[in-house]
């Protein structure tokens, strides 16, 4: 059966297709958001025909990235990440939340968000990088004031310096790590890595800091929740990955355009179609919801069900 084309949408210019609304475009490009769990497997698994695209002056990035370019660099920070002490980063993190959450608790008030949620993960993070103290209070002054999505750009020039300082003397950490895996990888040793630094710190701030604040919203209105982890009828882990499922930390996925006319939600998209998957309407109709440890949910983005396929031979 032929998919009729793209069919005139009501006097606003959107159209609402299955799990799929477009919309209207600057020069006559339209622009669909997914909002159907199909569709965004559909669109996340098939990157030859949803290739990403980065925005206008986007640094380089894995958001953005494709096919080899993307393999490599995933590939490299991967094995950059993977060097990373666990447990003593656990031990940090506790250590930072109590220094932040002592003064509050002295105080008897405070804003959980603005003095806790919003600086905990980004310290969490600096302290992987090992980078002196002063970088890392450069960087947290660097990104403070500056807004997303302008603050991943920001951190680039003193990441550069940071990762030019590394070169010269080695700190063992998230920098060293990464400039090794980017050489191994024929990026150099040097190569895109404050971009990619960039954009480990811009998107896993900004996704446990929503992780964080939903989850403390969740236990300040919703009683069941923290009785049940007051009773121990349930554990932490599990409290966190029902919100994640339900209320995503990533709000959407990076940009992709359609390589050729395709068919989605029961539309035909023509080529040069922006399109964007959005998570927060997608996650909680997924089939994988509520099923313990089942991340085909698509809280995270595409997750490792997506690249898992990817690398499938044939």
């Amino acid at each position: 059966m032929t998919t009729p084309p793209l069919p005139p949408g009501p006097p606003d210019g959107t159209t609402h297709g299955d799990g799929l609304v477009v919309r209207d475009g600057p020069a006559g490009c339209p622009h669909a958001v997914v909002t159907g769990y199909p569709q965004a497997r559909h669109v996340l698994d098939h990157p030859c025909l949803f290739p990403r695209i980065g925005g206008a002056g986007e640094p380089p990035g894995l958001r953005s990235a494709d096919g080899e370019a993307h393999t490599r660099m995933r590939t490299a920070v991967e094995e950059a990440l993977a060097g990373i002490d666990l447990h003593a980063l656990r031990r940090r993190a506790r250590a930072q939340a109590r220094r932040l959450l002592d003064p509050i608790a002295a105080r008897g008030i405070g804003d959980l968000m603005g003095e806790y949620a919003d600086v905990l993960p980004l310290r969490a993070l600096l302290s992987t990088l090992g980078a002196p103290d002063d970088t890392a209070r450069r960087l947290e002054a660097v990104w403070r004031a500056g807004a997303w999505p302008e603050r991943r750009t920001a951190l680039i020039p003193a990441l550069g310096a940071a990762v030019a300082a590394d070169r010269l003397a080695p700190g063992g950490g998230l920098i060293t790590r990464l400039r090794s895996a980017l050489g191994t990888a024929g990026h150099g040793t040097g190569g895109p890595a404050a971009p990619l630094l960039a954009e480990i710190l811009a998107t896993g701030a900004a996704a446990t800091t929503a992780w964080t604040a939903q989850t403390l919203l969740v236990l300040l209105h919703d009683e069941g929740p923290l009785r049940a982890l007051v009773t121990g009828t349930r554990t932490t882990a599990e409290v966190l990955e029902q919100v994640a499922s339900r209320q995503p930390p990533l709000a959407r996925t990076g940009d992709h355009v359609t390589a050729a006319a395709v068919e989605l939600g029961g539309t035909i998209l023509p080529a040069g179609t922006r399109v964007r998957v959005d998570l927060r309407a997608v996650a909680p109709t997924s089939p994988g919801l509520g099923r313990p440890h089942d991340h085909s949910h698509l809280g995270w983005g595409p997750g490792l069900t997506a690249a898992r396929r990817r690398r499938r031979p044939g």
